[in-house]
């Protein structure tokens, strides 16, 4: 969220407290106060390391400090539950909401049990800060209330401090949970809270765009543009709304904001695939060849680089693959996902990735991975004589998928195998036929042995 006045006092506190932690001799005075502000905003930059320090510091000049003991107990549920659990238990004469909370937490309720501790927690304290805000949106969400939050928003408004943190919090939990609906509603009520805040107008662009909303999305982002023009995030985000708005119209004018972005940081390839998509959409070569180009001199072992190489300058797949083998040995599961993604284009790529994969690592899975491509593209003798040469099965019988074997099986009777079909699958059925298979797998085979039996006829 945006920084108001006291958020830029806050950071100034936070920025004292980390330079005095270089000199300790003459450490400057901070009061409960200043630790608990420097505490929270630390956590909003995940600064754990200036967390620590605030709880060293508390608990050597303020043992006795309840704010600071929360955030004791909510540091050590950041690691674990058995640690914020034995803390809880060791701990177990402090009272507060935030006590409360995390021991409800460690309890799991569920259905109306859980409303009704809830309830009791909430109606035991009359206000409630930031913080307990915070955490009790996160453990309402966490045992699976949502609703609860929902129908209890009114009098939650009626507590909290500042309700702009009540309903960005309840954003959170909503988008969490995939509720888009709600959040555009408490989305709207903080654009009107904090009208100037780029931060709010940038998620409730976000929202438009996850509702699939775009024309509310293009006026929300260029609210926030309005504050902030260079801000970075809702530029990606206008980006977006407008390929996804009308994927030709809008793809010149997503490109034109994407393109320094990238050109500043050749390494994000989240962005880059995003400019990429613009100028597919724009059918432009050229500018697709130039960028997979400049990103891959930038990140030659990116894996991106190889599968765009693969597809978009298909002439030149093997000196792509031999470059792609030559910076190092890659996992297996690399050359799989890299096969998979083209493979959806042009099973014979495939092929040749996972033909260069068996010279650069050891495959276990991948055979099956290479044998299916070659089914696909009817190489049915080429296929046979693979798995004969690296499968050690020259016999034709393995504890293969029901999948695999159905291929085997129609690769043998497409190349006049018929006899053998039948041998392989009655092997099949007799060594692994009796494994525990979905019955979608074991179709397959039924499929087959039903398909031989026909071929032969009564013999």
């Amino acid at each position: 969220m945006q920084e108001n006045p006291e958020e830029q006092e806050t950071e100034r506190l936070y920025q004292r407290f980390k330079q005095s932690l270089s000199d300790r001799e003459d450490m400057p005075f901070f009061d409960e106060d200043d630790l608990v502000a420097i505490y929270d905003y630390a956590g909003d930059y995940d600064d754990d390391y200036i967390r620590l320090e605030v709880l060293f510091y508390a608990a050597r000049d303020y043992p006795d400090s309840m704010p600071l003991s929360d955030r004791r107990a909510i540091y050590y549920q950041t690691y674990s539950d058995d640690m914020r659990d034995s803390y809880l238990f060791d701990n177990t004469a402090q009272e507060s909401l935030i006590m409360n909370i995390l021991r409800l937490r460690a309890l799991n309720p569920q259905g109306e049990e859980a409303r009704r501790l809830l309830d009791g927690i909430v109606e035991r304290f009359d206000n409630m800060d930031d913080e307990e805000v915070i955490q009790l949106a996160d453990a309402a969400s966490a045992i699976g209330q949502v609703e609860w939050l929902i129908d209890r928003i009114d009098v939650l408004r009626g507590k909290t401090d500042y309700l702009a943190t009540l309903l960005y919090e309840m954003d959170v939990v909503f988008e969490m949970n995939n509720r888009y609906d709600l959040s555009r509603k408490v989305l709207e009520e903080l654009t009107m809270i904090e009208p100037f805040n780029v931060d709010m107008w940038r998620l409730m662009a976000q929202c438009y765009l996850k509702l699939e909303e775009y024309a509310e999305g293009i006026s929300a982002v260029e609210y926030a543009l309005a504050i902030d023009p260079s801000d970075r995030d809702a530029l990606v985000i206008k980006a977006e709304l407008l390929f996804r708005a009308d994927s030709q119209k809008g793809a010149p004018e997503a490109a034109a904001i994407l393109e320094p972005i990238v050109m500043s940081d050749y390494s994000n390839i989240d962005m880059a695939d995003a400019l990429l998509q613009c100028y597919v959409a724009m059918d432009d070569t050229t500018k697709i060849a130039a960028l997979v180009d400049l990103v891959g001199r930038h990140v030659p072992e990116s894996e991106w680089v190889v599968n765009c190489n693969l597809i978009y300058n298909p002439d030149n797949v093997d000196k792509v693959l031999a470059d792609f083998a030559a910076t190092g040995e890659k996992e297996e599961s690399i050359w799989i996902k890299l096969a998979n993604t083209v493979g959806e284009i042009d099973p014979r790529i495939a092929v040749k990735v996972m033909a260069a994969a068996s010279g650069n690592t050891v495959l276990a899975d991948g055979w099956e991975v290479l044998m299916q491509y070659m089914y696909e593209l009817g190489d049915y003798s080429g296929l046979l004589q693979m798995m004969a040469e690296n499968a050690n099965n020259s016999d034709y019988t393995s504890n293969f998928s029901p999948e695999m074997t159905y291929m085997l099986a129609k690769s043998l009777i497409e190349v006049g195998m018929k006899n053998e079909a039948r041998i392989f699958v009655d092997n099949w059925n007799r060594t692994c036929g009796k494994n525990r298979y979905s019955p979608s797998e074991k179709l397959h085979i039924d499929a087959m042995s039903h398909y031989i039996e026909l071929l032969f006829g009564g013999e």
